[in-house]
């Protein structure tokens, strides 16, 4: 007599069964998980971690300036009435024992400044997905981060003046903490580097363009 039972599903076929009667039963978690996919897949999604890396560099690089150019006014200033009230300091050399600290902070203040062009420029190169710019802004805030070190030390050795060396220690950590995210966006924009096409605007960009306009206003 033949056997009229229906097969069971094997062990290795009911977990995908299971899995898709959960997907009919739920489906926006369906349609999330495609979404996720389609996100891993899209190398633009990836490279927008590079574009807001991008963006935080050139705040920090303007902040940079902008500390940068006060601390030298303000330096400016003090070193004038030292200079007035002790006239052997003009004469002395910026590496004389007198004059040491004044040359740390100096170094600090130029760091800064140059740092900070270096850092809003680089971080524009990154905001526009330019395959070379992470590696450039890891270069400098390498540069940055033993300025910052060295400043933060000769603080404590000279004086030692620890609120300076606390603000050279901050710039530290910044400066280290940018490292890491320009190392990775120089990997991302590496692994998936933007269409050498994307920045050109063309006929047929402005045609498109254009029509988009006319559709949103009409």
């Amino acid at each position: 007599m033949p056997n009229t039972n229906p097969p069971q599903p094997t062990p290795h076929n009911q977990p995908n069964a299971e899995q898709h009667d959960a997907e009919q039963n739920d489906p926006e978690q369906a349609n999330a998980g495609q979404t996720n996919e389609q996100n891993d897949d899209n190398p633009s999604s990836l490279r927008a971690f590079a574009t807001a890396t991008g963006l935080a560099f050139q705040v920090v690089g303007i902040i940079y300036l902008m500390i940068g150019a006060g601390y030298f006014v303000v330096a400016s200033a003090v070193d004038r009435k030292g200079s007035a009230a002790n006239p052997d300091i003009i004469t002395s050399g910026i590496f004389d024992p007198a004059n040491r600290l004044q040359a740390v902070t100096t170094l600090g203040i130029l760091a800064a400044i140059a740092g900070g062009l270096a850092l809003a420029t680089f971080g524009l190169g990154m905001q526009g997905e330019k395959r070379n710019s992470g590696v450039a802004a890891m270069i400098s805030t390498t540069i940055l981060t033993i300025i910052a070190a060295a400043t933060c030390a000769g603080y404590l050795y000279l004086g030692p003046h620890y609120l300076r060396a606390t603000i050279a220690l901050a710039f530290t950590l910044i400066n280290a903490t940018l490292f890491m995210l320009a190392g990775q966006s120089a990997a991302v924009l590496k692994a998936h580097p933007a269409p050498e096409d994307q920045s050109i605007v063309d006929d047929a960009w402005i045609e498109e363009y254009s029509r988009i306009r006319r559709q949103r206003y009409d």
